[in-house]
């Protein structure tokens, strides 16, 4: 795992003033409807919003918190817009007078701004409590996104999105299929309702029991000496595990996504996706040259940041199969994928937006394929290349020149004639 869930923002941080109000709201972000928490302050004493882990949380192995933000005013950290927002943890191991509060800054008033913020040079590996502090009295109103934690794998990173992105297709006439007679612990069969797409191979997916959701592979299907139902049996070794009653629960067929493997495929599930990289290679024009700049913090009478050298931009190509024995089947789930990766769909990257494109197929397979052949596409991201140095922050420098015979100079730069 490269990242890390701290908190969804379903539920409110915790007010310790009631300056500082936090509710619950929807948000739009790019593409996608998000609960966000909304912070309103109308200024007064300094007041902070709250929320402790359940159990001391180890983020030892993590190297950034991020962060999604739309605020209003702007905060550049300027005596004109000063930040007012920060973002705190306490760990458990904390010696007296330690601190891990950063500032957060926001660029452009009601825009979502992502905000990435260095930990790897703090105490993290007890973290008991995160904290949103006002700061110096400013008015504001805030939605916040997410908080994550994060370690950058970029091809790891991808794929694991990728599945995300594709997970839970279902076969037509194959979701949420009633079960007909009650299932016990130990039963190597179930009895749904009757479908005529189940087939040895299936990985079904059981619902509405007193326990958790359960998955099985089907190693054998019985239709026809059961009237109106269908009978599904299991391995040996993968007995039904709860109870799931009959008429509450029902049986889905589940479309498993799985990265390529050089192995056999003996064994593996059908109907499946099948994510294969092709090529990853250096992408210049998306490359920037400027330095990036995050994680503000206070360091005595200063305000440092940290800067790094410019990500490196990649782009990786893949080939997305769809593996099955029926056409039926295997078409509606190519539609599937087709509708979760398009050129105007982002792919969701640790939060991250990253671009997607459509490739067309190779030349010299285009006589080689019937049907449907595997959805190619291409992946934008990025790769960090240094390490963050800390550095004061500076807020404005301006440089002018000019020729040595220029009539007028308010700075004093060129001697008058």
């Amino acid at each position: 795992m490269t990242t890390l869930l701290v908190h969804d923002t379903t539920t409110p941080w915790h007010p310790t003033d009631p300056a500082l109000d936090v509710t619950v709201g929807t948000g739009t972000l790019l593409d996608r409807e998000v609960a966000v928490n909304r912070l309103r302050y109308d200024g007064g004493p300094a007041a902070a919003a709250e929320f402790a882990p359940a159990a001391p949380l180890d983020l030892t192995d993590w190297e950034e918190l991020r962060l999604w933000i739309r605020a209003d005013p702007p905060a550049h950290g300027t005596p004109q817009l000063p930040f007012y927002l920060a973002l705190s943890y306490t760990d458990a191991q904390d010696s007296q007078g330690s601190e891990h509060r950063w500032f957060i800054p926001v660029n452009d008033a009601d825009t979502w701004e992502h905000c990435p913020i260095g930990i790897g040079d703090d105490r993290r590996g007890a973290i008991t409590r995160f904290r949103l502090e006002t700061i110096g009295g400013t008015p504001f109103t805030a939605e916040v996104y997410q908080l994550r934690a994060v370690r950058e794998e970029m091809l790891g990173d991808i794929e694991r999105a990728l599945v995300d992105a594709l997970s839970g297709l279902r076969p037509p006439g194959l979701d949420r299929v009633p079960l007909l007679v009650s299932a016990a612990p130990g039963d190597q069969t179930v009895e749904p309702a009757y479908a005529s797409g189940f087939a040895p191979g299936n990985r079904i997916l059981l619902q509405g029991g007193q326990g958790p959701d359960e998955e099985h592979d089907v190693v054998q299907v019985t239709n026809g000496s059961l009237p109106g139902r269908t009978r599904l049996a299991f391995a040996a070794d993968s007995p039904v595990r709860g109870g799931f009653p009959a008429g509450g629960s029902s049986v889905s067929v589940t479309v498993p996504v799985e990265l390529a493997a050089s192995d056999s495929a003996t064994g593996r599930a059908v109907p499946r996706v099948e994510v294969s990289g092709t090529e990853v290679r250096e992408d210049a024009d998306r490359s920037g040259y400027a330095r990036q700049r995050d994680s503000f913090r206070p360091s005595g009478p200063l305000t440092v940041c940290a800067v790094r050298p410019p990500a490196r931009a990649y782009t990786a190509d893949y080939r997305i199969t769809v593996a099955g024995t029926d056409p039926g089947q295997r078409t509606a789930i190519h539609n599937g994928v087709l509708s979760r990766l398009s050129n105007d769909r982002p792919l969701w990257i640790d939060d991250m937006p990253a671009p997607v494109w459509m490739l067309p197929v190779p030349w010299w397979q285009e006589c080689q394929e019937t049907g449907p052949g595997p959805v190619r596409i291409r992946v934008g991201s990025r790769m960090q290349t240094g390490p963050r140095e800390v550095l004061p922050l500076v807020r404005r420098s301006e440089v002018r020149a000019g020729r040595p015979d220029t009539p007028e100079d308010d700075e004093g730069m060129a001697p008058r004639p």
